[in-house]
């Protein structure tokens, strides 16, 4: 917490000196309370860090430095606070409580805020409770306890549903809008990672003594698995397996998925079945059908044969290599045939490999797993490098003219605010499934993030060049923080932005 000397590294009951109130050293009425506080943060964490006279004024500070929203729920400590009482005929009198710690005064007016210590509610939450004259209010009738549907709350889980579908404009539109109620800036767009982050902290703050933070928490997989046992660590509910699973396994996201396209029903369930526990698997009996998914579903990589009823091996690579939307596509073909003339005839066609039946099933997974990997190595290779410069062999001469074109349009529209997914969509005329699928099967990454990558791209040339300043590189590049600019400069080339132009200055001094 910001004002407190070394609060990241002390733990949780250390961090208790900081709540103590003033005087537990100098008022003799307190040994107990001081013996209390020590006995919960330890005799030097106390000796270091409590100030006698103080302590109170240096966490309300801390407190006030927080997102103002905290307020609206969260009592401050040592700041005065309005509770009500009942009186004998039942009607309500307001009384001015502290929250302080250890306790020590009970008085009627100024005591102490004693929270769960007695029946009545001394402490309702602000945003919800109002008093109406004549009415108890008690932890049995407090008005927290009804059903409530928020606004915001609707707003923010809006927003975290557009994130999952990489909608981060319109989601930080409805960030913004909540932020707005308390006068804060809003958001800048990041990566998948930050707008999932940046949405949780709203939540959090909006909702920090409500029940819905919990289960907020349970379904993000973030509640720690020591305070509920039926967590995973690695996130998520755990979801007990089937009975014939001794092992236990959690179910895991795919990293790829093939296409088994093969006619005879044995020979394609025996694929299936040896490819479906390493990748998501999807399967046809014939090119056609092949087809039909291709334009729903997407792919990584294509296992064939050759001969089949309806539309062959040789018709569907064919079609592949000449549809702009799968021409990236890895395709290996499999025939019984094996002559020369069959296999130049599919190295003709476009395919990556080609291998005769029958075949060793290792080799058929090794084939496929050293494709899939030189893709995601040529992922790597390009969004770690600071040019646009694709290595010969990592895409294909359609495919580098059409992400260039992308890359372009992108390129042109950096500092404008219209710069989305829909934008994208709109200049290559393509619907948003198309474009995800495709580049997702070209770079490994989403729309969103590809948008990201070009503008830290392109910082990264105007650095080089030595002819801007870091801020200057920032808005040009679309960044509306400089802060968050270096954040993603250095999470994607693995050095600071100003550690980037020393380099960049020694390499050409070097030179």
């Amino acid at each position: 917490m910001a004002g407190l000397e070394n609060w990241d590294q002390l733990t949780p009951r250390q961090r208790a000196v900081f709540f103590c109130c003033d005087g537990l050293k100098s008022n003799a009425k307190l040994a107990s309370q001081k013996t209390q506080a020590i006995g919960i943060c330890g005799q030097d964490i106390f000796d270091r860090y409590y100030l006698d006279n103080g302590n109170e004024a240096r966490i309300k500070a801390a407190y006030d430095k927080r997102d103002p929203r905290l307020k609206q729920t969260i009592v401050t400590p040592y700041e005065p606070v309005d509770c009500f009482t009942a009186g004998l005929n039942g009607n309500e009198n307001m009384i001015g409580k502290q929250l302080r710690w250890p306790l020590y005064l009970q008085g009627t007016s100024g005591g102490d805020f004693w929270l769960d210590k007695r029946t009545s509610a001394y402490y309702c939450y602000r945003k919800y409770v109002r008093f109406l004259k004549g009415e108890l209010i008690d932890r049995q009738r407090c008005y927290t306890d009804f059903p409530l549907i928020r606004y915001t709350d609707v707003i923010l889980q809006w927003a975290e549903a557009l994130i999952e579908l990489n909608e981060f404009t319109p989601a930080k539109n409805l960030i913004d809008q909540v932020r707005a109620r308390a006068h804060i800036p809003g958001i800048t767009i990041g990566d998948l990672d930050a707008m999932r982050e940046a949405v949780r902290y709203e939540r959090r703050v909006e909702f920090p003594v409500e029940a819905v933070n919990f289960f907020d928490e349970v379904r993000w997989g973030t509640y720690k698995e020591t305070k509920s046992p039926g967590l995973r660590r690695g996130g998520g509910v755990h979801t007990p397996e089937p009975a014939d699973n001794p092992e236990g396994r959690q179910p895991e996201t795919k990293p790829f998925h093939i296409m088994v396209v093969e006619d005879t029903p044995d020979l394609r369930e025996f694929l299936v079945k040896n490819f479906e526990d390493t990748y998501g698997v999807l399967s046809a009996k014939n090119g056609a059908e092949a087809l039909a998914i291709l334009e729903q579903q997407a792919c990584d990589l294509i296992i064939s044969d050759a001969l089949m009823p309806e539309m062959d091996g040789f018709d569907l690579l064919m079609k592949v290599r000449n549809d702009e939307m799968l021409c990236h596509i890895p395709f290996i073909l499999l025939s019984v045939v094996d002559s020369v003339d069959s296999k130049i005839k599919g190295l003709e066609y476009g395919a990556d490999v080609y291998i005769e039946k029958p075949f060793s099933l290792g080799y058929v997974k090794a084939t496929v797993e050293s494709l899939l990997e030189n893709r995601k190595r040529a992922f790597h290779h390009f969004a770690s490098r600071p040019g646009f410069q694709y290595e010969k062999d990592d895409m294909g001469r359609n495919d580098r003219q059409w992400l260039d074109k992308l890359t372009g349009i992108v390129r042109e529209n950096l500092t404008c605010e219209t710069l989305s997914v829909d934008l994208l969509t709109e200049k290559m005329a393509l619907s948003r499934s198309s474009l995800q699928r495709k580049l997702k099967g070209l770079t490994g990454v989403s729309p969103n993030e590809y948008i990201q990558l070009v503008r830290l791209k392109t910082a990264a040339q105007l650095l080089r060049s030595g002819e801007y300043r870091i801020s200057e590189v920032c808005y040009l590049t679309g960044f509306s923080s400089m802060s968050w600019f270096a954040k993603c400069f250095t999470k994607q080339f693995g050095m600071r932005p100003k550690d980037f132009i020393r380099q960049n200055q020694d390499g050409k001094s070097s030179g």
